[in-house]
């Protein structure tokens, strides 16, 4: 967020309610000693947020921090004066020679792909910019790479046409999802096309028998719809560990499915 730009008199106003003078409901009775902002003696306060011993001591430091310096413009290199209060670590003598910085363009490299993309210094400098998409973005923070994304859809696809594109318990056609039937945490069977299903939103998600509301009810479905003895093996084969190749399993699953556009992995 952007700090709100005070006027001369509205750093005076600010500085001089800060003082206190005016506001005799804020008065405190501790007696504990206090430093004096600007000349640093020793003073009990007489407000509970006093900062100054005095009221010439406030003055002083006002007419200090308001007193005009001379800087260099880091843009044109031209030197102009600004209040001390203003001096900042980049100064620019006009709106122009700040927009010039700010509005230019810089290369940077996205964290997810590795692809060089152009970005403007003053989205840098408010918000950050680590990524070349917004795609990029949801894919870094769900914990996958572009590969591994890649691989999933890819697996998803081919889980859809082998059951028909129709939900494989009650037909419908609409809504689909590929839903694993062992967890897709276990990298053994998570692209293994026998540890798909195709279902719909309403018996993957949403409806009462569905495959996540009734885990129990739903894996005597499976069992009884391609038998004990193929449950037992995948569920066996769940249990391995297996360090995945995304371009290995990629071209795999594309020889399932030859006629998917090639994209690269």
């Amino acid at each position: 967020m952007r700090k709100a730009y005070l006027t001369p008199i509205g750093i005076y106003l600010r500085d001089y309610f800060n003082y206190n003078a005016m506001n005799p409901k804020r008065k405190t009775y501790n007696t504990k000693q206090r430093l004096c902002t600007w000349c640093g003696l020793k003073f009990v306060p007489e407000y509970a947020t006093s900062k100054y011993c005095s009221k010439e001591c406030f003055d002083e430091h006002r007419k200090d921090r308001l007193r005009l310096e001379a800087v260099t413009c880091d843009k044109c290199g031209k030197e102009f004066r600004r209040a001390k209060i203003r001096i900042k670590k980049l100064n620019y003598c006009s709106i122009k020679c700040a927009g010039i910085i700010t509005n230019s363009k810089v290369k940077r490299i996205c964290k997810t792909c590795g692809k060089e993309y152009e970005v403007y210094k003053s989205q840098i400098l408010h918000r950050g910019s680590s990524f070349c998409s917004i795609k990029c973005s949801r894919t870094k923070f769900r914990g996958k790479t572009p590969k591994q994304n890649n691989v999933d859809n890819l697996w998803s696809e081919i889980v859809k046409t082998r059951a028909g594109n129709k939900c494989e318990y009650c037909g419908i056609e609409r809504s689909l999802n590929s839903h694993h039937i062992f967890s897709r945490s276990n990298h053994s069977v998570r692209w293994d096309v026998n540890n798909g299903i195709c279902l719909c939103a309403s018996h993957h998600l949403l409806g009462n028998f569905s495959a996540h509301k009734a885990p129990l009810e739903f894996a005597d479905w499976i069992k009884e719809k391609r038998g004990e003895e193929w449950y037992d093996n995948l569920k066996r084969k769940s249990k391995e560990i297996y360090k995945p190749d995304y371009q290995v399993i990629y071209d795999n699953l594309r020889k399932l499915l030859p006629f998917i556009p090639d994209d690269s992995c």
